[in-house]
């Protein structure tokens, strides 16, 4: 087991936390155990992905320490990395009492890692976490530092904190779980570590590359070392080092056909209550671009069938948007033959419930539109938000004006609208041939 401390003192950014390089879990305990932590409950917060992978064998190990260890697993992907899985996340803890002097875990990537130290940074104005790295680019860069952070809409990294962790604790044999794209994003960020800070750390690297692609611990330690103790001196002199005002990134978001859309909306059947009930949410999802926080929220009184609407409310603001014949068939269906059945109690108002007839959650709407994407054959990566983005796609390209479609989104402002206008087909070359005097 190798150590290196990361420390920073006399100013008023002071911090002080070791990483620890080992090939197992095994020893995590006792590291814990030596930083004398006086929590009583452990959140370990991980992905979809890592939860299969490391998710028992961590819990196993941080169970005899704590009087309560429980998990917080969320979809794996960028497109996790948002307020409404930290909302999940703050949840799960207030549900759970966990207090100030608990902690979190973050295990898992960089994603994960960073989202977890939000949470961690704003839960209770902040509570202690540990990071458990789990690819390269998270053990050589995000884990290390303190930066910490979200995505907001299509916005990268737009919200965040500088929360250092107590522990960065690294099991190297995570890293042969890492499919080769994962492990090259990595070394991108290990070479450009070299040519920026060390020469003769780039020779190095480049001199063991082929030690170094079949994944030889010791090798991939010391260079991950070598990396760590690269930015340890570049945080102890300053953690806010390279922050600057954010670039406005606009992401493309992922967009399925009509013909996708149409494959996936086929998929549930109307043979149980499970499909009954799929069916209507996946067709009300498509029919009105609402967000999956809004959908799950939404109570039974919210629908007005006899007028075809649905009102969403965000905060202090409302919106009505209609909803077609489509979606209202399929609502009536889940309404008239299958929720009556689930809801086990007159207290429920949820519009869509779970099979144990309580309210359905994000992290149930995703497995949900999961499971019919692998029915479907559809290859591309399909996020609840994946329906918003077509419903809005769609509209544009059939005629629909931005102004409306902004109002339905529920944007504030009509720039984050205008990110659909790339998907017009020809949109604007006709409008343009058909407007201008000389086109």
């Amino acid at each position: 087991m190798k150590t290196l401390t990361v420390k920073r003192e006399g100013t008023s950014t002071e911090f002080s936390y070791e990483i620890v390089w080992d090939g197992s879990y095994e020893r995590l305990a006792g590291c814990v155990e030596n930083l004398k932590l006086p929590a009583k409950k452990a959140c370990i917060v991980t992905d979809s992905t890592v939860s299969e992978l490391y998710l028992e064998e961590v819990k196993n190990v941080l169970s005899p320490l704590f009087e309560t260890v429980t998990a917080f697993v969320f979809p794996a992907g960028e497109a996790s990395k948002n307020l409404d899985t930290v909302k999940d996340l703050y949840t799960h803890l207030i549900e759970n009492h966990f207090e100030r002097k608990d902690i979190l875990f973050a295990l898992g990537g960089g994603v994960v890692g960073d989202l977890t130290g939000y949470a961690a940074a704003t839960y209770l104005r902040g509570i202690d976490f540990i990071q458990l790295p789990t690819t390269l680019l998270a053990q050589v860069d995000s884990s290390v530092g303190g930066k910490t952070g979200v995505d907001f809409d299509q916005y990268k990294n737009m919200v965040g904190a500088f929360h250092h962790p107590r522990l960065v604790y690294m099991n190297m044999a995570t890293l042969k779980s890492l499919n080769g794209e994962q492990f090259a994003c990595g070394m991108g960020e290990v070479l450009k570590t070299g040519l920026i800070r060390d020469e003769k750390f780039y020779i190095w690297t480049i001199n063991h590359m082929s030690e170094i692609e079949e994944r030889i611990e010791p090798v991939l330690t010391k260079m991950i070392q070598k990396c760590c103790d690269i930015k340890r001196q570049v945080v102890e002199n300053d953690p806010t080092e390279g922050i600057s005002s954010p670039k406005i990134e606009k992401r493309v978001p992922c967009i399925l056909t009509s013909e996708e859309v149409e494959l996936l909306l086929e998929q549930p059947t109307d043979f149980d209550l499970k499909g009954i009930r799929d069916k209507a949410m996946l067709e009300f999802a498509y029919a009105t671009g609402m967000r999956v926080t809004e959908i799950i929220s939404l109570n039974v009184e919210d629908v007005d069938l006899e007028n075809s609407t649905v009102s969403c409310k965000t905060g202090p603001k409302q919106r009505i948007i209609p909803l077609g014949k489509m979606s209202l068939a399929a609502l009536k269906e889940y309404l008239d033959e299958a929720r009556n059945i689930l809801v086990k109690s007159e207290k429920e108002k949820a519009l869509f419930v779970n099979l144990n007839g309580r309210r359905l959650t994000r992290q149930g709407f995703w497995k949900i539109i999961k499971y019919y994407q692998e029915q479907a054959n559809i290859t591309k990566d399909i996020t609840p938000h994946t329906l918003r983005h077509s419903f809005a796609t769609h509209l544009l390209q059939n005629g629909a004006d931005l102004k409306s479609i902004q109002m339905m989104l529920g944007h504030s402002d009509i720039s984050s609208t205008q990110v659909y206008m790339q998907f017009q087909n020809g949109g604007l070359n006709d409008t343009y041939k058909k407007a201008h005097p000389r086109a």
